[in-house]
């Protein structure tokens, strides 16, 4: 079987261009679009050792779209300058590849790709992989002969889509993509589609009728009567699909990849022989040095996979080492040097060093630094290390950063955070990375089809509220429905639009029933779009979700994950709640969520040194009906649930700088009422206050304010010299990062002194949700483990204030049961 591989040139290159950053060659031109098309053909043609390959390009001019619709692509913005001469480069670099390219006057570059599919269509032993960033080639997709390689997201995350993996993600045949379009419109190419008609809609008719032909012909012929009997489509569909019959058919025909478009084409003209010399030459111009070493020395055709015999992807570069330090660069999933564990291992990335490293003697090196976070401890607002693009460069300066960082830490005084806090998460974090967390593929897709259906009811009540037809999903279509109901809002985008952010939407909650079913469709598409989607994708390819944490996301101290957020799990609302049913524990595990109570409000309670809140924690009090009792002035006994409630959100609220415009917000109160209440606050805790006072000063003072453990957050002053509104903020931030920060100082210290004291083979950490911490415990030991770990959290530090800690167990993170110990 022989393979073709067909590069559709534009839509890569676009989809690098915004991906990747900004960079430039030696000269200082653009070249980050083509620093992303060139790792996806080497990628692709490494996975796919192909015998053809032939590039697809866009000409500059209209098409035969254009020509007959003046409209088409016409909201896009304008090609920055940046592309425009990567667009000019491209065929150069296609050619320097070795690669045929096509074009063909008045049509796309998908165009051209689906006149050789056409051609080739009949060849028996022949595979197709097309390699593109635009989802409606996947029209041509057939069978397994004819798939689709594409990213997910930037360029590293990939994905094959044959016929079964199209019908998976659309629940329907690929041909059918272009009625579908027909119905529902493309936005990014000026498609109307049928008005009023959104993707579920449009998904369920073609599932139900295929094409639009049988659609309309099942719509006006013999079987419309018994369609209306049965209500099969409603009465507001069927009116909508009549009313733009012609809009739907000539969509589907602009949305249709042409296959007659005329191209030189041939199999003998396709065939490709690397021409690494010639790639070489314009790599290094480029300035891709670390896309050279990629290029394989036995032969022009065959490409180096940087997968040594361990198949651990790495790259070996000389190495830069003494007799006790070993330094290693660790970049888009390589490791450029020479490991040796037994010596001290200094490093950019210590946590995908020890996943990339397989199983290294006691899963990592012994004895390391990781010169980003160590940096990050000295410094919150830097993130990364900025070291040279190219490998050999970068490797050569680690020695120089080791030497500077270790003489800042020294100066900020942040050792104890980097040794005692840091470092020891680094490893435990790589192993929750590795572990993951099992996925319920039952649960996501019953909970997908009811999430569907109520997000079609939502956008019914908003059609039927408005009396109106139009994208529920487009910010400026539902700025002109607000504007013709005289209830929008004087907040304005940055194009001059009116702004419909969900904060503006809060504003007009009371001027129209409209704004909380906008409201609801937004929370439940975000659900549905953040969570639902993503992770049966990942039930149904590994059964896992393996989050990202990222040590240095936060300037308070805080860890932060994605890939997906498991962070921000929905917990307010009744159908958010519910994704966390979708979380399981492994086959002879059980969860067990150990949850630190109300530990923000005793930091502040004993930074403060307030005694009316260390005596209510001490005694076990409600400490938000003691607040309640003396802000209302009414005893214990008297107090309503309103008041309780007032007085946690402003308990909280203190916590996270609330000033009194935000606590009137949050509670309903009037602006009035909630200077009163803040007022009355301060009044019965005085100690609070003048602690809040001492952390602004200090900010203003020093330029920077400190936890429990000595974490410092970092401020620019000259910044915030002469603007009173950078000042408030700092403020606000400065008594947020205290509080926050030494939060998360005890969760990481209560993390590394479980993952000390017990077996990670039987005890396995898999999540931190700020502060809950999740682990899987094995089924035979978990009741005799729970007290131990409860006992640790809760005596990780000295605290004048009882440290308690909720414990939880359960096979399903939605449905935990707490334990009494």
């Amino acid at each position: 079987m022989k393979t073709l591989l067909l590069i559709d040139s534009h839509a890569l290159i676009h989809r690098a261009y915004h991906a990747l950053p900004p960079f430039t060659s030696p000269k200082g031109e653009p070249t980050g679009a083509l620093y992303g098309f060139s790792t996806m053909m080497l990628r692709a043609l490494n996975d796919f050792k192909p015998d053809y390959v032939v590039a697809a390009f866009d000409l500059p001019g209209k098409t035969f779209r254009h020509e007959a619709y003046e409209e088409y692509k016409a909201k896009r913005p304008s090609i920055e300058d940046a592309l425009i001469s990567q667009l000019k480069k491209l065929p150069e670099l296609a050619e320097a590849f070795g690669v045929y390219c096509l074009n063909s006057p008045g049509f796309e570059a998908d165009d051209v790709l689906g006149a050789i599919v056409e051609k080739i269509k009949k060849e028996k032993d022949l595979k197709v992989i097309i390699v593109s960033g635009d989802m409606d080639i996947l029209q041509l997709v057939e069978d397994d002969k004819i798939v689709v390689y594409t990213m997910k997201k930037g360029v590293n995350d990939t994905v094959t889509y044959n016929e079964n993996k199209v019908f998976e993600r659309y629940g329907f045949d690929p041909k059918l993509i272009p009625d579908f379009k027909g119905l529902k419109g493309d936005p990014s190419d000026n498609i109307v589609g049928v008005r009023g008609i959104g993707e579920k809609t449009a998904t369920d008719l073609i599932k139900k009728f295929g094409t639009l032909e049988n659609l309309y012909k099942n719509l006006k012929g013999p079987t419309k009567a018994k369609i209306l009997v049965s209500k099969e489509i409603k009465d507001r569909t069927i009116n909508l699909l009549l009313e733009h019959e012609e809009d739907a058919f000539f969509s589907k025909t602009l949305a249709t990849i042409r296959k007659d478009a005329p191209v030189d084409f041939s199999l003998e003209k396709a065939k490709f022989s690397l021409k690494k010399e010639k790639l070489t030459e314009m790599f290094l111009e480029l300035g891709f040095n670390s896309l050279v070493k990629r290029l394989g020395d036995d032969s022009p055709t065959v490409l180096n996979s940087n997968v040594s015999s361990g198949a651990n992807p790495t790259s070996i570069l000389p190495i830069f080492s003494t007799n006790t330090l070993s330094f290693v660069l660790v970049r888009d999933g390589k490791i450029f040097g020479n490991p040796d564990f037994n010596k001290k291992i200094i490093s950019n990335d210590i946590k995908n060093l020890i996943k990339l490293s397989g199983n290294p003697p006691a899963g990592g090196p012994k004895d390391f630094f990781d010169l980003t976070i160590a940096n990050w401890a000295a410094d919150s607002e830097k993130r990364t290390i900025d070291l040279p693009k190219n490998p050999e460069e970068a490797l050569a300066l680690l020695p120089d950063f080791y030497q500077k960082i270790l003489k800042k830490i020294k100066e900020k005084n942040v050792e104890r955070i980097v040794y005692e806090i840091e470092f020891p998460l680094i490893p435990i974090l790589a192993e929750m990375e590795k572990n993951g967390i099992g996925l319920d593929e039952k649960f996501l897709t019953k909970f997908k089809k009811e999430i569907s259906g109520k997000i079609g009811k939502i956008e019914e009540k908003i059609q039927k509220t408005t009396g109106e037809n139009f994208n529920i999903n487009s910010p400026a279509q539902v700025g002109e429905i607000l504007a013709k109901l005289g209830i929008a809002g004087r907040a304005r985008t940055a194009t001059g639009k009116i702004s419909t952010k969900e904060s503006e939407l809060f504003k007009l909650k009371d001027k129209h029933p409209v704004i909380n079913f906008l409201l609801e469709h937004r929370e439940i598409s975000k659900l549905f779009s953040t969570y639902v989607n993503p992770l049966l994708e990942l039930a149904r390819a590994q059964g896992k979700a393996h989050t990202t944490f990222n040590q240095t996301g936060t300037v308070t101290g805080r860890l932060s994950s994605d890939s997906p957020n498991l962070q921000n799990i929905p917990i307010r609302s009744e159908l958010g709640s519910k994704i966390r049913n979708a979380f399981v524990s492994s086959p002879g595990f059980s969860f067990l969520s150990f949850d630190y109570s109300q530990i923000e409000l005793k930091i502040l309670a004993v930074l403060s040194g307030d005694e009316k809140m260390i005596n209510a924690f001490k005694k076990g009090m409600d400490v938000h009906a003691m607040v309640a009792s003396e802000i209302n002035n009414v005893s214990r006994d008297k107090i309503t649930t309103a008041m309780r409630s007032h007085a946690k959100t402003i308990n909280f609220g203190i916590v996270f700088g609330m000033g009194v415009r935000k606590l009137a917000q949050s509670t309903g109160m009037s602006q009035q009422d909630a200077q009163k209440f803040y007022d009355e606050y301060f009044k019965d805790f005085p100690k609070v206050k003048l602690y809040i006072e001492k952390v602004k000063k200090e900010a203003k003072e020093l330029g920077f304010v400190s936890t429990l453990f000595g974490r410092k957050r970092f401020f620019d002053l000259e910044k915030t010299k002469y603007d009173r509104f950078l000042q408030s903020e700092m403020e606000r931030m400065a008594f947020n990062a205290v509080i926050q920060g030494s939060d998360s100082d005890i969760v990481k210290k209560a993390m590394a002194e479980i993952h000390q004291k017990m077996d990670s083979a039987n005890v396995r950490p898999i999540l931190q949700i700020h502060d809950e911490l999740l682990y899987e415990v094995r089924d035979d030991i978990f009741k005799v483990s729970a007290p131990k770990m409860k006992e640790i959290m809760e005596n990780v530090v000295k605290f004048p204030i009882p440290l308690s800690v909720e414990v939880k167990s359960g096979k399903n993170w939605g449905n935990l049961k707490h334990l009494n110990i």
